[in-house]
């Protein structure tokens, strides 16, 4: 009798694993925008607004700090810290034999956040059929990028769900250190987003089952939204006087 609880004790253990995962807050395919042109994603790209999809506390809460985000891309030997796998072919007892480097699609970047002193660091892959999709991808060594690294341990996924010239919307669904859902909006130039497109893009992002629960204007989009209801005021009153 003891081998069928246990057999029963590892089907609930794995549905309950799967429904976790697969559950509408957890790192769900958001089908992003396939065809990315990640070397135009390369640079520097300035914080507008951070939307949580799963919070306690909800409504909009202004932010003044800024958060910048460089993209960049890297190779496979910064990536993972490894040497170039050049060769193409192995011995075994029966002769050589070629082999194929499994990661022969995949490209890797890194993504710096910078808000206020702090930084994160998240090394991150993607196929070249997908390449909206990115996955983390940890160096082997945690001290390959000097003494103290800013590499946060980052464990989950990044979805490209808007890319445009000038904006690009990104959700991060992290499951270390934190289980995260969130969307942050982008721009190349600050203050460059107006109010009807950041609500079109709340409305992609709903379209996709993600609930947009908190909101964060940082920086540029707290500036650009407050300026945004004194214009309205402003033409209101005109419209009013005369």
């Amino acid at each position: 009798m003891i081998f069928p609880t246990i057999l029963v004790f590892c089907i609930v253990l794995a549905v309950g694993y799967g429904q976790v995962l697969g559950s509408p807050e957890y790192c769900t395919d958001l089908i992003p925008q396939s065809n990315v042109t990640v070397h135009k994603l390369f640079g520097t790209w300035f914080g507008v607004e951070v939307i949580t999809h799963k919070d306690r506390v909800t409504g909009e809460r202004p932010s003044s700090d800024c958060i910048y985000v460089v993209i960049s891309g890297i190779t496979y030997e910064m990536a993972t810290a490894r040497p170039p796998e050049n060769s193409r072919e192995i011995v075994t007892q029966f002769g050589k034999a070629p082999i194929s480097n499994p990661m022969k699609d995949y490209r890797y970047l890194r993504l710096e956040w910078t808000e206020l002193d702090e930084k994160v660091e998240y090394i991150l892959r993607y196929n070249i059929s997908r390449s909206g999709f990115w996955l983390s991808s940890a160096p082997h060594e945690r001290d390959h990028f000097g003494d103290k690294p800013s590499y946060s341990d980052f464990s989950g996924i990044i979805q490209v769900i808007v890319e445009t010239d000038n904006h690009l919307v990104l959700t991060f669904c992290e499951t270390i250190p934190k289980r995260q859902l969130f969307s942050i909006i982008l721009t190349r130039h600050s203050n460059s987003i107006p109010m009807d497109l950041i609500k079109s893009i709340h409305d992609k992002l709903r379209n996709r089952n993600l609930q947009n629960i908190a909101y964060r204007p940082v920086c540029a989009g707290v500036d650009l939204i407050h300026g945004s209801y004194f214009l309205a005021i402003t033409i209101a009153l005109v419209f009013a006087i005369q």
